[in-house]
């Protein structure tokens, strides 16, 4: 298990805004080039009965956390090599530990009880990161988007583009569902990081992007979506 803290900054904009982000972060001065070829992520956002992640976000409380897995790849039956990943937040400090299954291939066209199952006993040899999985047993949302990655030369700020952004319900039914997406999602997100530390540099790589700063977060956003579906 590995535990990363870092700042993180998110921007917000219309979908069709991708070519014009693009052109931003080519002739950004701070010479920012591609890290990790274009790719698919795939989370599904695990919450409390009382949703606490979702209502911690809402409410803007200064420390709150969300447990999500995660994938890459397009192929939405299996979740190949997943990793389990805890992000918790302190203003804007976030930190994250994970746990990668690497020897993992979950059957994702089974009932949720089968899964959930099958991830309990996966975590239960980490100690407390089970106890809190434990804790967050009801999947609310899965949701996929294409990620580009782009870094300074000096690796300090990592700028990531996220877009073609699918949310997709799963309040209601025993099996995830991957068949019936909540209505289209016309933003994409920009998002830009660097480790604690260096704070300074990510300032001066954020300024740059003439967008507001925004608390966008996917998962709310995406039962925000269902809620207003239903």
């Amino acid at each position: 298990m590995s535990e990363i803290l870092r700042y993180e900054i998110k921007m917000v904009c219309e979908a069709h805004m991708l070519g014009q982000v693009r052109s931003w972060v080519r002739m950004h001065p701070a010479c920012l080039r591609e890290a990790y070829p274009l790719r698919q992520i795939n989370n599904i956002y695990f919450d409390t009965p009382d949703r606490s992640s979702y209502w911690g976000n809402m409410m803007g409380v200064g420390e709150r956390r969300k447990i999500r897995l995660r994938w890459y790849g397009e192929d939405y039956s299996q979740a190949t090599k997943p990793v389990l990943e805890l992000k918790y937040k302190k203003n804007q400090l976030g930190g994250k530990q994970n746990i990668k299954l690497k020897d993992t291939v979950l059957d994702l066209q089974r009932p949720w009880v089968d899964i959930m199952a099958e991830l309990t006993g996966l975590i239960a040899p980490h100690g407390w990161f089970g106890q809190v999985f434990h804790e967050v047993q009801i999947p609310l949302l899965i949701n996929s988007y294409h990620r580009e990655y782009f870094v300074t030369p000096d690796e300090k700020v990592r700028v990531t583009l996220d877009f073609n952004i699918k949310l997709f319900d799963q309040r209601v039914g025993s099996r995830p569902n991957w068949e019936r997406p909540l209505p289209y999602y016309p933003y994409m997100a920009i998002e830009i990081k660097a480790d604690q530390g260096y704070e300074e540099e990510l300032q001066a790589v954020s300024t740059l992007f003439p967008l507001r700063w925004s608390r966008h977060s996917k998962y709310v956003m995406g039962v925000l979506g269902g809620f207003e579906a239903v």
